[in-house]
């Protein structure tokens, strides 16, 4: 990467993903690299626009998208690349909230995805990927994924200590406020696919859940979401709609602990 006080240009990185908060956190933990200009952007078509225009030194890619997913995403990028004066083809790297989709990036993406990682991803361990690959092309072999919090009834400490670390309480307000906001969308989402035996829909809110729970600490609606994203994505409507509720309550249990963060006071 570039080093401080010279004239080299910035190393862009463009992180695609539908899910607010992971976007945040990810734009402000690659953003903090010397040397390095990070930019979001929400869905594919989105990206699609960018890297049109612009020459990217990295991808943080999720594979799952609302529309085009990252597969496509990643076919058509490589046509824009052969098709535009941008020759350089950066690396990817791969975020997703499957083991399964784990196995399915390397096979899609081949030799250009540096690293798979999966969901939630604590910040620190995604900037020194990101870091590592700009710098040299290769992730860093040293890193491990933070084992996840266990089932509880409130925020997992660690992880609000690792955002807090990130950005300070206006970054836990930030997350908080977003989280209130989108996660009622994602439940509603998820009692009209219970409702209408809409198993799609279900499975596709659960897993965006599951995304934004990881992050800030939320254990018990992180499992709640990834039983009720396995129960749908197999179709069992009674499994489903149980866990659907129990996703609901997880939800509210924690909704106090969020709404004092997004105050600015602790959670």
């Amino acid at each position: 990467m570039p080093e401080p006080g010279t004239n080299a240009p910035p190393k862009r990185v463009l992180i695609i993903d539908d899910d607010p908060v992971f976007r945040r956190v990810a734009h402000v933990a690659v953003g903090q690299l010397p040397g390095v200009l990070a930019e979001a952007c929400a869905s594919a078509e989105q990206a699609l626009q960018l890297v049109a225009t612009y020459a990217y030194d990295l991808l943080i890619l999720d594979v799952s998208l609302p529309g085009m997913d990252g597969n496509d995403f990643h076919r058509l990028f490589v046509e824009t690349i052969e098709r535009t004066r941008h020759a350089h083809l950066p690396p990817t790297l791969v975020v997703t909230g499957t083991f399964e989709e784990r196995l399915e990036a390397g096979l899609l993406f081949g030799e250009k995805v540096a690293a798979v990682l999966r969901k939630p991803v604590p910040p620190d361990l995604l900037r020194g990927y990101a870091q590592s690959i700009l710098a040299a092309g290769q992730p860093k072999p040293a890193a491990q994924e933070a084992p996840a919090a266990q089932p509880g009834d409130t925020l997992d400490a660690k992880m609000l200590a690792r955002l807090d670390k990130l950005g300070g309480p206006a970054l836990l307000k930030n997350l908080s406020e977003s989280f209130l906001s989108h996660v009622p969308e994602l439940l509603e989402k998820i009692e009209t696919g219970v409702r209408r035996q809409d198993f799609a829909l279900v499975e596709d809110a659960a897993h965006s859940l599951k995304s934004s729970a990881g992050i800030l600490g939320a254990a018990r609606l992180l499992d709640g979401a990834t039983r009720l994203e396995r129960f749908a994505r197999e179709g069992r409507a009674a499994e489903t709609a149980q866990a659907a509720r129990e996703v609901q309550e997880a939800f509210e249990r924690i909704q106090g602990a969020l709404a004092g963060l997004a105050r600015g006071g602790p959670a």
